[in-house]
């Protein structure tokens, strides 16, 4: 990237991260809001600011080379992805759903659809290239001696003519069961005139005609063949059966009515018409009528209450936004760039050589460091020499020690899990789940693999009190925000709002395994399949099971995309308010996600 492209990147960055942090940090404080799309509205204007905030600095993080840029580039990066997981959290705690719809706030910022993708920061796996290639290198080695074994004959391809005859056979059987259709419906037809010839001119009846209207109906497949019926003209002959101008009447009424209805339900879809609220409305008027014409006052009292309770509820479910844990580091990170990087003219710096000055102050405080640990390492030795001086004078004067009585600490002792696996490395333990096809080698699929277009009108169905749904890029964006942030930057996983699973539900097909495997591919996660089917036979019994759990939690601290990961079988302290940083395993059925 060109000096001058990555420097205008920043000031972007810069300037948006300026106006964000004066409006999330403002001199005075806000009133909390009441109003629930107003707030759902400064919600949604700061997730996509921070969005386009967090690409600007995505990009320059991975084109900057400068090494003493890219520390604090990153802590800001860092910084902004939790913010953004904690507005995520905000929405959700708002609107008590997962999907969210913004089409008119990107209307409003001039954005598309697609500047509302949540950037994967690429760092998470360039950094732990090293790490990954051994894992794949182990994994591929491992496999490679059960690959012989276990190999299936691979199937043939179909020829191009075996599939075109193929392709023939099925359009001549679906025209044959159309023909056949259409033949009986004829004879069946012809089969009522004659009956109505020879029985004659019988008197109008609705009921009769409303059941063979009906039966029509299902037996014709609907109501388009039987609209198209009634648009069609008579044939020759066919005006004169007895019934005919009958019948076709009630067809003419049964197609302005389904006109009707049908033009109803595309303006409530688009959003014109809102037809449970203006039966609600027609209720609470007829309501108004009859409390106005028996004039009872006590009416009038409970209204009264309930607009005081209603008020009180207001009051009490003022709208706030909670406290940030990520708002201080980038704070802190803003400054020190603006600081140490504002003045410093980048334009004679073309190979954006390290700064002397900034690594010698560093040194600095790492020397005073450690001098300061060797002076307080003196310190105690002197101390402890003084302490024994005096209890030495001490017993010289005669004076018995005074015996000091060992005071034990009464508490309960937390039982330690028993290790069901002391005399195995983690390597081996890797290994047997690997043979027992419980860790397997997914597929590289990106995240971006998961095309699909973007809701436009998710807004306007929720105004109709329609639940939209939800579009191929939601779903990718949940995946991207719950998934992939929290499992790839170490800092983001200790301090974003915890997540413990994710549950991926719908029918066959609809991509639940490309997104698992889209997750391991742009985090170097580990892939165990707990599926029944996977597990049937291999571990039975309560020990097997038991066995089979400690060897996932066991093998799963080896390679976690998470570095720095606390053990799984630690346990928590119930008077602690600390949340637990380690994921811990996923019920049978996902992937577990270490």
């Amino acid at each position: 990237m060109a000096n001058s492209t990555y420097g205008q990147l920043w000031q972007e960055a810069r300037v948006a991260l300026a106006e964000l942090l004066e409006q999330e940090a403002p001199a005075e404080a806000r009133k909390p809001e009441r109003s629930a799309a107003v707030f759902f509205h400064t919600l949604a204007t700061l997730f996509l600011r921070y969005v386009q905030t967090a690409r600007r600095l995505e990009a320059c993080y991975d084109q900057g080379v400068q090494p003493q840029k890219r520390p604090v580039l990153r802590g800001l990066l860092d910084g902004v992805l939790g913010r953004l997981l904690e507005l995520k959290q905000e929405l959700v705690d708002l609107q008590l759903s997962e999907y969210h719809y913004m089409d008119h706030v990107l209307q409003e910022l001039g954005l598309s659809p697609a500047d509302m993708e949540v950037p994967i920061p690429r760092y998470f796996l360039s950094e732990r290239a090293k790490a990954l290639q051994e894992r794949q290198e182990v994994l591929t080695e491992i496999l490679a001696r059960v690959a012989p074994s276990k190999s299936a004959a691979p199937r043939p391809s179909m020829p191009r003519e075996e599939a075109v005859r193929l392709v023939q056979m099925a359009e001549r059987m679906r025209q044959g069961r159309l023909r056949a259709r259409f033949m009986r419906e004829i004879r069946r037809d012809e089969e009522r005139e004659r009956k109505a010839r020879e029985g004659g001119l019988e008197e109008p009846n609705r009921g009769q005609a409303a059941v063979c209207i009906q039966k029509d109906l299902t037996a014709r497949g609907g109501t388009e063949a039987l609209l198209a019926e009634a648009a069609s003209p008579p044939e020759r002959g066919e005006a004169s059966a007895p019934g005919f101008w009958q019948h076709r009447v009630w067809k003419g009424c049964l197609q302005r009515r389904l006109t009707q209805f049908t033009r109803q339900q595309e303006m409530a879809f688009i959003g014109m018409v809102r037809a449970e609220l203006d039966l609600a409305e027609i209720k609470v008027d007829k309501k108004k009528k009859k409390d106005k014409e028996k004039g009872k006052g006590k009416g009038q009292e409970v209204e009264k209450k309930k607009k005081g309770k209603e008020k009180k509820s207001e009051e009490d479910e003022a709208l706030k936004i909670s406290p940030s844990k990520f708002l201080i580091a980038i704070d802190h990170g803003f400054q020190e760039y603006t600081a140490l990087w504002s003045s410093q003219d980048e334009g004679i710096n073309f190979e954006q050589r390290y700064e002397a000055e900034l690594i010698r102050a560093e040194k600095q405080k790492e020397v005073a460091a450690e001098i300061r640990l060797q002076v307080d390492e003196l310190m105690r030795e002197e101390l402890q020499n003084l302490r024994l001086a005096v209890d030495l004078e001490e017993s010289k004067a005669g004076k018995p020690p005074k015996a000091k009585k060992s005071a034990k600490k009464k508490g309960k002792k937390g039982k330690k899990e028993k290790d069901l696996t002391p005399d195995r490395t983690i390597d081996s333990l890797y290994e047997e789940l690997v043979l027992q096809g419980i860790i397997r080698k997914p597929p590289k699929v990106p995240l971006s693999d998961y095309s699909g277009d973007f809701c436009y009108l998710g807004t306007t169905l929720r105004q109709a009190e329609t639940e939209p749904t939800p579009s191929m890029l939601d779903v990718r964006q949940n995946i991207a925000l719950y998934a992939i942030l929290r499992l790839g930057s170490p800092t983001v996983h200790e301090l974003a709002p915890l997540v413990r699973s994710i549950l991926l539900v719908g029918p066959a097909g609809t991509g639940k395994k490309m997104l698992v495997h889209a997750v391991c591919t742009e985090t170097g996660a580990n892939l165990f399949d707990l599926s029944p089917n996977n597990l049937a036979g291999k571990y039975p019994g309560k020990s097997g099971l038991e066995m089979l759990v400690h060897l996932v939690l066991k093998a799963k601290q080896l390679w976690s995309p998470v570095e720095g990961e606390q053990p799984s079988n630690t346990k928590e302290d119930p008077n602690s308010t600390e949340k637990p940083t380690s994921l811990p395993p996923s019920l049978p059925g996902t992937a577990l996600l270490p």
